[in-house]
């Protein structure tokens, strides 16, 4: 295999972008881990009117796609900049709309990576004119990668995609997690510590572990809710705290870096997850590998990433009695100890290494055979 392998990839934004998530953090540590072997150019939106090259974690970011239709104006680009830089191999990071890169790239090889279909929680995220544009958008621009490789990161986006369409070659990667995570370590958790860890937009449903922690604390008034993460929920949520009248019991962090994650995690004795639907829910392996299981609903991502009883335990969407109830069960456990052993045990299944290793076998093995 050539050391001059030289590799593109595409996604509306970059790590560092304001409005950066999981993907793009997912999107990262795969090219970070690549270029350190290979050349690598990502290629994302303007974040202010002017144009951006600079070099992040080993590889090159050009900020210069069209920071509201990148879906339309890329392929322009591709052809009037892009097209005779002699890639050896394109990376369609999907998110969003895709950018429908198989229907005018037709001599490199391309293999996309796809989280999941947004689909009906764009309504509660964008202006109804700009969701519904995306949620149309969304599925047609998809459809352009039915004979593309495809990696998904579960087992429920790929049968979300199944469904949209008869995709030919999509293969299953899970996420991993930092090496840190999984140093064996012997957390001293905090009795009735909870917290909740993720960008806060309505579709992250912030407001389902409010009405869950409401019902521990009128057991255990003593229980504390640290909530890490800033987003446009924020005050909303806020809110209705004082509305469940446990404004005193809810800690809002704000964003929060990796140490302070791990040290909140291993201080916890569970995190509360109660999304709509997920990718694939990282957050909840992080968790697990900090001994503290995972409580939240059994939807699309986060079904994929808990195991019934292994790492945690979901209720069927919505349903707030249960979730609460089989969350003191596990407070007044004789088994608690174990049941945190037990997590850490799954989690260690998901090594950024291992991952690292399965992704650019998928990459290469797309190139075509030396002659």
């Amino acid at each position: 295999m050539k050391k001059s392998l030289k590799i593109l990839a595409l996604n509306w934004r970059d790590p560092l972008h304001p409005e950066a998530g999981g993907a793009e953090i997912h999107l990262d540590r795969v090219l970070s881990y690549l270029a350190t072997k290979y050349t690598v150019i990502l290629i994302s939106t303007k974040v202010s009117s002017s144009e951006e090259t600079f070099v992040h974690n080993g590889y090159l970011v050009k900020r210069i796609g069209h920071p509201f239709l990148f879906n339309f104006t890329f392929r322009f680009l591709w052809k009037k900049e892009l097209k005779n830089e002699s890639f050896d191999i394109i990376i369609d990071d999907i998110s969003k709309i895709g950018l429908q890169t198989p229907l005018y790239i037709k001599n490199i090889p391309i293999i996309g990576i796809f989280h999941h279909i947004h689909g009906h929680t764009l309504f509660q995220l964008l202006s109804f004119p700009i969701a519904l544009y995306v949620y149309i958008m969304e599925k047609i621009a998809l459809k352009a990668y039915i004979d593309t490789p495809m990696i998904v990161v579960s087992e429920s986006s790929k049968q979300e995609l199944l469904k949209l369409a008869p995709f030919k070659q999509l293969t299953v990667i899970h996420n991993g997690i930092d090496e840190e995570y999984l140093k064996l370590r012997n957390p001293k958790k905090n009795p009735f510590q909870f917290c909740s860890i993720g960008r806060l937009t309505y579709a992250k449903r912030g407001d389902l572990s409010l009405d869950v922690f409401q019902r521990i604390v009128q057991k255990y008034p003593d229980a504390v809710f640290f909530i890490a993460g800033k987003g446009a929920d924020e005050e909303r949520l806020k809110t209705y705290t004082q509305q469940l009248k446990i404004e005193n019991s809810v800690k809002f962090l704000g964003f929060i870096s990796e140490k302070e994650k791990i040290n909140l995690l291993e201080n916890s004795q569970a995190l509360l997850f109660t999304s709509e639907k997920e990718g694939w829910g990282i957050t909840a392996i992080e968790a697990s590998a900090c001994y503290t299981p995972v409580f939240g609903f059994d939807v699309a991502g986060i079904r994929d990433a808990v195991q019934q009883n292994v790492n945690g335990y979901l209720a069927p969407f919505g349903d707030i009695e249960t979730l609460s109830n089989e969350i003191i069960k596990y407070l007044e456990s004789d088994n608690i100890v174990e049941l945190q052993g037990k997590s850490y045990c799954y989690a260690k299944n998901f090594s950024w290494f291992k991952i690292f290793q399965e992704i650019e076998f998928n990459i290469l093995d797309q190139l075509p055979i030396d002659e």
